[in-house]
């Protein structure tokens, strides 16, 4: 529903002949009208409107110098342009307001609590097959499945032997090898994915090595710009791709030959290590979250201080009501 709205200051010029012109241009249009004293909002300093006397009615913006007719053309005008006077719900607007509110200050919370249940997801798998829950594990293990390749030598494994079994590509020193330990001399990538675990060699973790340390990087980063957002600038474009990108592009894509067949005998064949997938990982979460949550800030911050000049109108429309019964 549109309504005028007229800001103003006890102090503006001709404000009395204003308000009333307001009044009665809006009654005698059928429109809710308010009449908002600068004054009386909290915290005015940050507020959106600066000069007064100013009108606000459906898309039209009536700034000092006012005049009476301009104010009945905006008001009629709007009024003969609305599809339907519909009252609000204030007890809507308010739960609508305060959620729009939270949602903008404590956004990064809010992600990082997603981020951090959807990692520990990942954990409750191989907990519940060591449980003898196997049926809800498979199916905790296919939901993830839609995020991550979920290969056996490129994840953890708990409660088992080892927590992890590289290739023997990787050349780690002391380790059981995938190979040996799942017997699949060719790393077949759909067995991998498929294998889970047994008593002996743990229960594989449904995210990968890479994609745990990406996941619990980007919920630190959320976490840290909760509590320091005015502190921490923006990360530029390049800085992340030459910190972020390039390091996980190249310990991730310098693997493709290893799993395939057709590459020149010249072009070098390697496996990456757990070490190097945690850290590019942690690399690419964490400063892709610190390039993303301050331009997500310059946006919030708008969204906020409409929330806010919202929260105010609420306020006048409710003492308003109350006024008229």
């Amino acid at each position: 529903m549109r309504r005028a709205i007229l800001y103003f200051r006890e102090s503006d010029t001709d404000i009395e002949k204003i308000k009333i012109a307001v009044e009665e241009s809006s009654k005698r249009n059928d429109l809710e009208y308010l009449l908002i004293d600068m004054e009386s909002i909290p915290d005015k300093e940050n507020f959106p409107i600066k000069s007064t006397p100013c009108l606000v009615v459906g898309p039209y913006t009536l700034k000092t110098p006012i005049n009476i007719r301009d104010i009945d053309i905006a008001i009629t005008t709007a009024a003969r342009n609305q599809e339907k006077n519909q009252r609000v719900s204030l007890k809507e607007a308010i739960i609508k307001n305060l959620a729009g509110i939270f949602l903008s200050n404590y956004y990064p919370t809010i992600i990082a609590f997603v981020l951090i249940a959807f990692i520990s997801g990942a954990f409750i798998a191989p907990y519940r097959m060591s449980m003898g829950k196997e049926l809800q594990a498979v199916r905790i293990y296919d939901f993830y499945r839609i995020f991550c390749h979920q290969l056996a030598f490129r994840s953890y494994f708990i409660s088992g032997e080892q927590l992890y079994y590289p290739r023997a590509l990787a050349g780690i020193d002391g380790a059981i090898t995938y190979e040996d330990e799942f017997n699949d001399p060719v790393d077949d990538i759909e067995i991998a994915s498929e294998i889970t675990g047994n008593s002996v060699s743990g229960y594989k973790v449904a995210l990968c090595q890479r994609d745990i340390a990406i996941y619990t990087s980007l919920a630190i980063s959320a976490i840290l710009f909760q509590f320091l957002k005015k502190r921490i600038k923006p990360v530029r474009w390049y800085f992340w791709f030459l910190v972020a990108l390039i390091p996980i592009g190249l310990d991730g894509f310098s693997q493709i030959p290893g799993l395939s067949s057709g590459w020149p005998s010249w072009f070098p064949i390697r496996e990456s290590t757990p070490l190097l997938r945690s850290i590019t990982g942690f690399l690419f979460g964490g400063m892709t979250g610190l390039y993303m949550f301050p331009l997500m800030e310059e946006s919030m911050a708008e969204t906020n201080q409409q929330l806010k000049m919202n929260r105010v109108i609420i306020g006048a429309l409710a003492k308003s009501r109350n006024r008229n019964g």
